[in-house]
């Protein structure tokens, strides 16, 4: 892997940085004024907008052209959130985290996941640019299903798992997922123990699969509304993470696109984990926030 150090260091420095935007959110659930609004999506956007754009200048070859592209895609994204702040802040009386923000914030998250995790396979693993239509799928694939990607999600994933404070279901749903993310088959690449780290996957999925159900069984005349939304989204994901396993068996290269299906099925679930973690099923309810969850500095 080329620029380690580098790549360690943006992973380390990102995962904390989206820790923070996620517990100020929180922490700020029912007066997310347009400060709170303006600090979170600026910080995210300004991180989205830069990774896109280094990932533009290590793809087009860089060159004069290619660096004014590339900040105008960083201003674009920037010029953008400033605008959305400005409308939201003349129209509207921000007073909480509703459903539609918390659904964006979510969105603009897994933009930032993503983005970083496109730029850091470039940075770990290319040395020129993408020359044909075939490798965007292909990159895309490698680069998601890759643990340059599964490191920060489940890092992030394990933190709001020991902090969060949402009911049974919810937290059997935040571990299930993590249970069916940790074993990524195609985390090493085609070089790796795909064989041995399916079948840990497929148990893992089973093991997921009974928590939820035991406990939806355990309390079925208490489910209400919410809780079989959530039921709902883990099945969806379930299904898809079930396809992509299965993808490779009918699409047997490049490695990228026979993965690709499995790579959508981990962003889907990132997002749903977002929607969570955000309280997106618990709209108009007030969120729990434990005391170790204070306001970060």
């Amino acid at each position: 892997m080329l620029n380690t150090p580098w790549v360690i260091l943006t992973e380390v420095l990102m995962t904390a940085f989206i820790i923070w935007v996620i517990r100020y959110m929180r922490y700020h659930n029912e007066d997310f004024t347009i400060r709170v609004l303006a600090v979170s999506l600026l910080s995210l956007d300004m991180m989205g907008g830069m990774f896109d754009a280094l990932l533009y200048y290590s793809v087009s070859g860089g060159g004069f052209f290619g660096s004014i592209l590339s900040f105008n895609i960083a201003m674009l994204f920037m010029s953008v959130a400033l605008v959305y702040i400005f409308l939201t802040g003349i129209k509207t009386h921000i007073t909480t985290l509703t459903r539609n923000r918390a659904l964006g914030m979510a969105l603009v998250l897994v933009w930032n996941e993503v983005s970083m995790a496109l730029f850091l396979r470039i940075l770990a693993y290319y040395t020129e640019g993408l020359s044909t239509t075939l490798q965007i799928p292909d990159f895309f694939g490698l680069s998601i299903t890759n643990f340059i990607f599964l490191a920060p999600m489940i890092a992030e994933m394990l933190f709001f798992i020991f902090t969060f404070t949402g009911d049974g279901l919810e937290r059997r749903i935040l571990l299930s997922i993590f249970l069916m993310q940790v074993a990524d088959p195609a985390l090493l690449g085609n070089a790796g123990p795909i064989i041995p780290l399916l079948i840990i996957y497929s148990i893992l999925m089973l093991l997921a699969i009974y928590i939820i159900f035991s406990y939806v069984y355990r309390n079925r005349s208490k489910i209400a509304g919410t809780g079989r939304n959530l039921v709902a989204w883990f099945i969806f994901i379930v299904v898809v993470s079930a396809a992509g396993l299965a993808e490779p068996i009918f699409v047997t290269g490049p490695f990228g696109i026979s993965w690709l299906i499995f790579a959508s099925s981990m962003v889907i679930s990132m997002f749903f984990y977002f929607l969570v973690v955000l309280g997106w099923f618990h709209y108009g309810s007030k969120m729990e926030v434990r005391n170790a969850d204070a306001q970060p500095s």
